[in-house]
């Protein structure tokens, strides 16, 4: 009866030193409040980071390019596109903000600035188009699929540079 006691009171203790340490949930930073991190990752982590940042943004926009090309030839809506627009939009930029407060790798600076700058060009792009999707304006969302495809290409040469 003794050894219940003792392990009820130690649970006990424990229980109630977890409650008063005051221990809650990490938040993230906004991109406002500078990194998330104190030290850098290495050159190979944070290569495979951006990577895989790359490929979030890479896919919405072939899929709204591919939507836009659907839209002009007549086999999609405009209004089921513009929820999903909405939603890749969320999408893009929660990856942006990503590599915003992920501190970069020593001397890959240069790299997370040049991602950074893409990805805001193709955060106007999908802007664009969503003005477009809202105006019912199926030639212009086809304009806007090229330059989707432009920022394509280019987070994909910033992204074969980590292959070298």
């Amino acid at each position: 009866m003794k050894i219940i006691y003792r392990t009820g009171f130690i649970i006990g203790t424990i229980l109630i030193a977890y409650s008063v340490t005051g221990c809650e949930k990490i938040t993230s930073s906004s991109p406002e409040d500078g990194y998330n991190t104190d030290v850098a990752m290495s050159a190979v982590e944070y290569s495979i980071f951006l990577t895989k940042q790359i490929s979030v943004i890479e896919n919405v926009l072939t899929t709204r390019m591919a939507m836009a090309e659907s839209i002009a030839a007549g086999t999609d809506e405009c209004s089921k596109e513009i929820q999903r627009t909405e939603d890749a939009i969320s999408k893009v930029s929660a990856a942006k903000d990503e590599i915003a407060v992920t501190m970069p790798a020593q001397s890959m600076d240069t790299d997370r600035q040049n991602i950074l700058d893409i990805t805001e060009d193709a955060l106007n792009v999908l802007n664009t188009y969503l003005d477009n999707l809202k105006n019912s304006d199926a030639t212009a969302a086809k304009e806007s699929s090229i330059e989707m495809k432009n920022c394509i290409i280019a987070l994909t040469g910033e992204a074969n540079a980590y292959y070298q």
